[in-house]
């Protein structure tokens, strides 16, 4: 799968597209984008929990339990019960809440769409003794790199500018974590889909690590595994030449992106969530599980 930054930027992309989103969902993603970076990062943020998490920001690490459940549970089903609650308006208002699942939704469908992208460059390129998990990182932070270069036209890893893209809280600096409310919807859609829940204390602890592993990626660490990133993987290698077109699969992705959220939006007004309302959200948004990674 991609990694965080790459779906951050992808977001940005779709909100940058606003004419092509059903409004509701794009008045949402325009003033409460936060919360769609937060969404669109929820299912790799277990990945920075705790002190292993922080230095998953130098060595990779596989996948968590909840990192696993959130791509592999039922995606489907873990986003009509949060657009359920979305709907009810009892958690967290309408507007901050749609941009949310948005985001989660927008992680799903550009993870099934990429896969394929990063399952055949994993094949050509993987490295002899290198692990596959190992090599789906090294390959995926590098077609990351390839596309900030494309979607900003300059480097942004290593730069004070990377900070406000990753910010998944709407207070600058270091977050004391999520709001009760968003802490909510994510708890009590979790208990209704998987029988488990994070509590906040571990929810608050993702968003922390996140943070610091923006921080170093706004510095010379960052530019640093940038430089070294784009110098050992040329840009027709892995992200757009004969065997590999990142930017089209991408436009693909947020085609399927853009018709999930027709039908998040759809429900979500509507407010009609029964058996035969979530069969047709299913179709829309499967519960096929996603392949996983460290972030």
């Amino acid at each position: 799968m991609p990694s965080m930054l790459f779906h951050l930027a992808a977001v940005e992309r779709l909100t940058l597209d606003g004419r092509k989103l059903v409004p509701d969902v794009a008045r949402a993603l325009s003033e409460d984008v936060v919360y769609a970076r937060l969404g669109a990062a929820l299912p790799i943020l277990p990945a920075f929990g705790g002190m292993r998490g922080r230095l998953a920001s130098f060595r990779h690490r596989p996948p968590t339990a909840f990192a696993r459940l959130l791509h592999a549970g039922a995606p489907g089903s873990l986003a009509f019960k949060m657009a359920e609650l979305v709907s009810n308006g009892a958690l967290v208002g309408r507007e901050a809440g749609l941009a949310f699942v948005a985001g989660y939704v927008a992680h799903v469908c550009i993870d099934r769409a990429m896969e394929p992208v990063l399952a055949a460059l994993v094949r050509r390129g993987r490295a002899h003794g290198e692990s596959e998990l190992d090599a789906r990182e090294r390959l995926a932070w590098a077609q990351t790199v390839w596309l900030h270069r494309d979607l900003y036209g300059q480097d942004v890893l290593g730069t004070a500018g990377l900070r406000p893209r990753l910010q998944l809280v709407k207070r600058p600096g270091l977050p004391r974590g999520v709001g009760k409310g968003l802490f909510e919807l994510l708890r009590v859609s979790c208990q209704a889909t998987f029988g488990e829940v994070p509590s906040q204390a571990e929810v608050d602890d993702w968003v922390r690590g996140a943070w610091a592993y923006a921080l170093l990626l706004s510095g010379p660490w960052g530019r640093l595994r940038a430089f070294r990133s784009a110098l050992a993987h040329p840009r027709d290698v892995v992200f757009r030449g004969p065997e590999v077109d990142v930017p089209a699969a991408l436009e693909v992705a947020l085609g399927d992106v853009r018709q999930a959220l027709e039908e998040v939006a759809r429900v979500v007004s509507a407010g009609r969530f029964t058996p035969r309302s979530k069969l047709q959200f299913l179709a829309a948004l499967p519960d096929a599980p996603v392949v996983p990674c460290a972030g």
